[in-house]
């Protein structure tokens, strides 16, 4: 019984663990070479229902802002969490970082519920905060460093991520 290979889970088989914060779930994912594709359908299942809620306020270009949010954000996020671990001595092969952080994105299938009148915006709020949360599991799983050392990390990554929006917001409005 110890002996027989591990059945690889399908991507659904592993949203609901990823939601719920699953440590092995982030290891698993973090450990599997072939869950990167997975971890891209998240991603683009995530910028869909983003998507979904932009198209409210901004119309047919709602979806394309949705998507593109979610797959660069996806590899900036990374890229930023690579560096901020790697000034705090942590290295780990990028890939690993991009399926875990993948999956850290299930949360925002339901970012769709943001176009939800009256509650919308306090339900974008609170998918953010479960969506950090996630990001601090897969960052733990990665890295192999405590949960508290994990949100540092998160939290740190996320005031660096909220600046770059920020500057590339102000530019873009053409200022």
């Amino acid at each position: 019984m110890g002996d027989e290979p591990m059945r690889r889970r399908s991507m659904l088989e592993r949203l609901i663990p990823a939601m719920r914060l699953d440590l092995a779930l982030y290891r698993e994912v973090c450990a599997d070479r072939l869950a990167g594709g997975q971890a891209f359908l998240v991603v683009l299942l995530s910028g869909i229902s983003n998507g979904l809620a932009l198209s409210g306020p901004l119309g047919n270009l709602g979806m394309t802002a949705g998507v593109a949010a979610a797959l660069l954000g996806w590899v900036l996020w990374a890229f930023v969490i690579l560096v901020v671990a790697r000034i705090g001595g942590h290295h780990r092969d990028r890939r690993s970082l991009l399926r875990a952080l993948g999956f850290a994105d299930a949360p925002g299938i339901l970012l769709a519920l943001g176009g939800v009148p009256r509650v919308g915006s306090l339900l974008r709020s609170l998918i953010v905060v479960w969506l950090l949360a996630t990001t601090a599991r897969a960052i733990e799983a990665v890295y192999d460093v405590p949960r508290r050392r994990a949100t540092v990390i998160t939290l740190i990554v996320f005031v660096i991520y909220l600046v770059i929006g920020a500057i590339s917001g102000y530019f873009a409005a053409g200022a």
